[in-house]
């Protein structure tokens, strides 16, 4: 037991280390221990060598082999040192002035100056490897250090363990670095999770395995999603293809696209999913209307864009439940896409692949439709469909449309290149409310007037962006607590639901199995 342990190396990397002093010469230092077990450095250890020969072999003119062995270097400088002219002087002075008085009788007393020695070779190997001291140096001189900060004195002390543990073919080295992102600036965390991932997986040298624990979005967003393993709440969840519901090619799709800012959903309490700029300018701002602060609950919003919401909830999915769900709440917000019948009139939006209200003729239609697009909810993960077409539409069918017109006049005129100030507004809120009475007037139905303030989204004359930035300013404003409302209920309910406090209800085995989706 005591073998196996020994070739089971591991070696242990404690957050916010000193390396600097970790790779600082000193008695027992790390660095001496590391530099005492390289493969360079012991192999001659056994090497036979006579310092008194090899010195007299100098003298008569020949080239002796000059010593391999650390030890044995010592050994000859510890006799050069011994037989220096001045040491040898100064002993004999000794000898002759001094000691020579002081002896009884016939008694000679001689003294010997030398260096003391270490009792083993390993010993003397140990005594000199802690004198050395390992720093960064520039590429012209090799012994000129450079001023670098922690962060390079932790990859140089990261480099320095690699150098024992990365060896030895028999053993299985396993090198256990806890938050390395610590002093690294994030281009440094992206060189430096890509060089452990190298090492991790070396086929010309000995791979040794990597575990690293972080909380950095930089390295998360590097790493393989199927050799991760998320920590919640005292459990761990391996997020390889075992063990989760995603598919080989989300797998694929998930490591092309999940960047940075997306790869926040590692870390969060909560995740909103969203399918766009405008949900994740919005949601923020209408969250804080709702009294529910998405930062102070610790909900990350998570914008997938068009394509691949199905996927980055399947993050969250096992496929057996059976060791737990992932103890996370992830509210997916996704358009309906069921366009109203006066859209095509208003709108010019017509074609065969777009749905419209009169396309679903009876409740199972629609219930049906709503079923696929949530076809991937189960155990924390919920989608909120909204109750008619897109967010902005649902907005103004809400209530909210002469708030949405008013932020639409707002991003017209900033697109224009003619940022709007706090004199412009008020003339811009007086002639959007002026289309907006007049709009009143003409609307048949609530579908009609809703359609005239989502002309301008609908057809890409105006950013979509940048009216959610107004719009979001709105909510907050002063005289606009009333929004609150008016908010439509599924995004009231994603909001209530990604912040909500109580564990929802793990479903069994046996349903989580019967809701695997199929490929998006």
């Amino acid at each position: 037991e005591g073998h196996v342990r020994q070739l089971l190396q591991a070696t242990y990397l404690r957050p916010l280390r000193d390396a600097e002093r970790e790779l600082d010469a000193g008695r027992n230092s790390r660095l001496s221990q590391i530099l005492q077990y390289t493969r360079e450095i012991a192999k001659h250890k056994d090497e036979i060598f006579n310092p008194a020969d090899f010195v007299a072999a100098v003298k008569e003119g020949r080239r002796p082999e000059f010593p391999k062995s650390i030890a044995n270097v010592s050994r000859l400088a510890d006799y050069l040192i011994q037989e220096n002219e001045g040491i040898k002087q100064a002993g004999q002075r000794l000898d002759d002035t001094y000691l020579s008085q002081l002896a009884l009788g016939d008694e000679r007393l001689r003294g010997r100056v030398s260096v003391a020695e270490a009792a083993t070779i390993e010993q003397r190997l140990r005594s000199i490897l802690e004198k050395l001291e390992l720093r960064l140096s520039t590429t012209e001189d090799a012994y000129g250090q450079l001023p670098h900060g922690l962060g390079y004195n932790n990859l140089l002390f990261i480099a320095c363990e690699l150098l024992l543990l990365g060896q030895d073919p028999d053993t299985l080295p396993l090198l256990l670095i806890e938050e390395p992102e610590a002093h690294l600036h994030p281009q440094l965390q992206l060189r430096l999770i890509e060089f452990l991932q190298e090492q991790a997986t070396d086929s010309v040298g000995h791979p040794v395995q990597v575990i690293v624990t972080t909380h950095s979005p930089n390295l998360a967003s590097k790493v393989k999603l199927a050799s991760m393993i998320l920590v919640s709440k005292g459990q761990a969840f391996p997020l390889g293809p075992d063990y989760t519901l995603l598919s080989q090619t989300d797998y694929q799709f998930l490591e092309r696209f999940l960047d940075v800012t997306k790869a926040n959903l590692f870390f969060a309490r909560g995740v909103l999913i969203v399918e766009g700029d405008a949900e994740s300018l919005l949601l923020p701002a209408i969250a804080r209307l709702l009294g529910r602060d998405l930062t102070q609950y610790g909900v990350s919003i998570v914008n997938v864009g068009s394509r691949g919401l199905r996927r980055y909830a399947r993050i969250f999915r096992r496929r057996n439940t059976a060791g737990g769900s992932i103890p996370i709440r992830v509210a997916c917000l996704t358009d309906r896409d069921v366009l109203p019948d006066c859209a095509c009139e208003i709108l010019g939006l017509e074609g065969p692949r777009r749905i419209f209200e009169s396309d679903l003729t009876d409740d199972t239609a629609r219930e049906n439709h709503i079923r696929q697009l949530c076809v991937d909810d189960g155990e924390n993960v919920s989608t909120f469909v909204s109750d008619r077409w897109t967010l902005e539409y649902d907005l103004a069918y809400a209530g909210l449309g002469q708030l949405l017109n008013r932020a639409i006049q707002l991003a017209k005129k900033e697109s224009a290149g003619n940022l709007p100030d706090d004199s412009d507004k008020d003339t811009i809120f007086k002639e959007a409310d002026e289309f907006w009475t007049k709009w009143e007037k003409e609307a048949e139905s609530q579908e009609y007037l809703a359609c005239k303030v989502y002309e301008p989204l609908a057809k890409g004359n105006v950013s979509k962006a940048i009216v959610a930035q107004h719009l979001a300013a709105l909510f907050e404003s002063d005289g606009n607590a009333s929004a609150r409302d008016l908010i439509p209920e599924y995004i009231r309910e994603a909001i209530e639901y990604v912040t909500g406090t109580d564990a929802p209800a793990e479903p069994s085995e046996q349903s989580a199995q019967e809701d695997a989706p199929e490929d998006v």
